[in-house]
């Protein structure tokens, strides 16, 4: 239950707050709390706004204009979103909370300047007007926003004074900010000695507490005892754990996988499903930064719950847009959680794209992600799990007395790879194409790599290299890196938990190769199989351990990831999902991805996952390489369709792309 009181603050406490500002110490208390500020696009919310963000808060601003909302999030910095609302419509307040998830704080601004005229002179219709904004528009907002907000939070609103000191008045900024700043007492930090002598500065067990001036009071303040930070250190990060983010810090190196589902569902059902998720994987509810040690560590925080942006599918007919964005906002990882979502709702079909930090979580964790949320919003029951151990602990646990198959072939004595080159910053936002291959070519292509001695994962290497040959040069004249992420989780007892349990296998086809398209298939196959052993697991993590210090820096991580992950295509396959697609009344239509850059010169990056019998690609980059998809189909469909020799069937390559120009070679 919530516990709210009313602080009444008069003009000398703000005339001496103000004299003290610089001398008093600041303190972060809204690290990570999530704060809603509705009118929070100028005035006293916007001050509200920039002084939270400046303290580690994630922000939420609603406004009545989008294009104020906008101005409002470039101006604030810091882990801030806005969203237009119309306060006067309940049901766009109700729908602005149902979608916003649980929260700390919510601060009540929103309203039109008071115009304040004679009696006789008053507009009524005006007036009227002015009375909904704040009573009624701040009822509704208390109505429906206080059941989302967490144990320990306040609501709060402020009115502006009446009547200013006239140094503040003749400083409108100035005023407008230390208004702000007395709003923000729900924070712990009394705003002034007069405050702390009246009530506890530990709890504000005072019901009701005045301060006044001349009889003028001259700010309402709505506070509710303060949280206590609840922030406990899990776990140190391992070395790939670390790696990940320190190189998320140069350039973003998030991943996303995205689900299509048919049926009806509810916004809010989705709300609950993800909070349901979140409890049952304590990782979802972490941050990261360096302990008392100075080692980067997870640490487990305190109702963060996942963000879900939900956007009207009736109106965005591209979901690819929505990943667009996504993949070019990075995470800030002292601020929990590292997951966020967007739901692309219809009411009889959802898209949802699963964000997350890749120290915390590999395409597979998002592929079990989707099928524990698939649970509960069909009414199943999911358990909750331990918290989840990095790869090198879980290596740690196993018997040494395990044995290590023989790999078949050697990477060993492979020439030292050139490192890769990060891109520029050219202000391009890294842009996704997908591409469906029906049910019909998926089991034809299993079929014939089985037949081939090759494996689909090989066969596809080989055509999207070839594909990317007849429209890149540059593919054509150097040799083509091509990297697959390699899930680890049976060799270490992994299981369904979150966390990040790869290693990559390398495959570098050479320029000029005139090698037809099942021998480059099984040439793929034998270069990925040493990757695959235990033999090799234990050798990159054992290896990572060894140059991975403690106190890397973020420069020095890029150049070991420039060097080890050193590519220019990565090719990751999550293969036929591990679960069937039906879920009570819901059905996993599809899977996309994973997608994750690194920020390389020229990277590209194909996720693949096979959902209800059809392969689905999608591709990554900050430059796209023409139709690569769309050749690599019809490659593919020539190779399964051919039943003469290799060496003829590369005549097929030759044929044009309907729709491919010359112009479109990429250089």
């Amino acid at each position: 239950m919530i516990r709210m009181r009313c602080l009444f603050i008069c003009s000398s406490v703000v005339d001496r707050s103000a004299q003290k500002e610089d001398s008093m110490p600041r303190e972060n208390g809204f690290e990570n709390k999530r704060v809603v500020i509705i009118g929070g696009s100028s005035g006293i919310g916007l001050a509200v706004a920039e002084e939270v963000a400046s303290q580690g808060a994630d922000v939420v601003i609603a406004s009545s204009k989008p294009e104020r909302v906008q101005e409002a999030i470039q101006s604030i910095g810091g882990n801030v979103r806005g969203e237009a609302v119309d306060v006067s419509d309940e049901k766009a307040v109700e729908s602005f909370f149902t979608n916003l998830g649980t929260f700390d704080h919510l601060v009540f601004t929103a309203g039109d300047s008071l115009q304040l005229h004679e009696l006789a002179d008053t507009d009524l219709k005006q007036a009227r007007r002015a009375f909904e904004l704040r009573y009624w528009s701040a009822l509704a907002t208390v109505k429906y926003g206080s059941p989302q907000i967490r144990k320990g939070g306040s609501i709060d609103g402020g009115r502006r004074p009446q009547k200013f000191p006239d140094e503040l008045k003749r400083n409108r900024e100035k005023r407008t900010r230390e208004t702000a700043r007395l709003i923000l007492m729900f924070s712990g930090r009394l705003a002034s000695p007069a405050i702390a002598t009246k009530c506890k500065q530990d709890s504000l067990d005072a019901d009701e507490v005045q301060v006044e001036s001349g009889g003028k009071t001259m700010l309402q303040v709505a506070s509710i005892v303060p949280a206590t930070k609840s922030k406990t250190e899990v776990r140190a990060l391992g070395a790939m754990e670390r790696l990940f983010w320190l190189m998320d810090q140069e350039h973003p190196a998030h991943l996303t996988v995205t689900a299509e589902v048919k049926g009806f569902t509810k916004v809010q059902n989705w709300r609950a499903a993800l909070d349901a998720v979140q409890r049952r994987h304590p990782v979802l509810s972490t941050s990261i930064k360096r302990n008392a040690e100075g080692q980067p560590a997870l640490y487990e925080v305190d109702a963060a719950p996942i963000p879900l942006r939900v956007v009207d599918g009736s109106v965005q007919g591209r979901w690819e847009l929505e990943l667009d964005r996504e993949m070019a906002v990075p995470f800030t990882p002292e601020q929990a959680p590292l997951i966020r979502s967007v739901l692309i709702h219809k009411p009889q079909s959802a898209l949802l794209i699963m964000i997350a930090h890749h120290a915390i979580a590999d395409g597979m964790a998002l592929v079990f992600l989707i099928r524990d949320l698939l649970q509960v919003l069909s009414g199943g029951q999911i358990e909750a799990l331990s918290f989840s151990s990095s790869a090198e602990a879980l290596l740690s646990k196993l018997p040494k007395e395990e044995k290590i198959g023989k790999a078949e072939a050697s990477q060993g004595d492979a020439p030292q790879a050139e490192p890769a080159l990060y891109r520029e910053g050219d202000g391009l936002a890294p842009r996704v194409a997908a591409r469906k291959l029906d049910e019909d070519l998926t089991a034809a292509l299993k079929e014939r790599a089985r037949r081939e001695g090759t494996t689909v994962q090989g066969a596809l290497c080989a055509a999207l290299v070839l594909a990317g040959r007849k429209t890149s040069s540059i593919w054509r004249k150097q040799s083509v890196r091509v990297i697959s992420p390699i899930d680890v989780r049976a060799h270490l007892g992994a299981g369904e938990a979150c966390g990040l349990y790869l290693v990559g296998g390398m495959v570098p086809f050479p320029p000029g190769d005139s090698r037809a398209f099942w021998e480059l298939a099984r040439f793929a196959k034998k270069e990925l199989s040493p990757s695959q052993t235990f033999q090799s697991l234990s050798t990159s993590l054992h290896g990572l351990e060894a140059i991975m210090t403690k106190d890397m820096d973020v420069e020095t991580a890029a150049q070991i990831a420039a060097v080890a992950f050193a590519r220019d295509l990565m090719v990751s396959n999550l293969g036929q999902m591990p679960y069937e697609s039906e879920f009570g009344k819901l059905k996993l239509e599809a899977v996309w991805g994973p997608t994750a850059l690194q920020g390389l010169d020229g990277e590209q990056n194909v996720g693949i996952a096979t959902t209800n019998g059809a392969i689905r690609l999608l591709h990554a980059s900050y430059s796209l390489i023409p139709y690569l998809l769309e050749n690599s189909e019809l490659i593919l469909r020539a190779a399964c369709e051919d039943t003469t020799s290799d060496r003829k069937m590369l005549s097929c390559y030759a044929l044009p792309v309907p729709g491919l120009l010359p112009s479109s070679i990429v250089e």
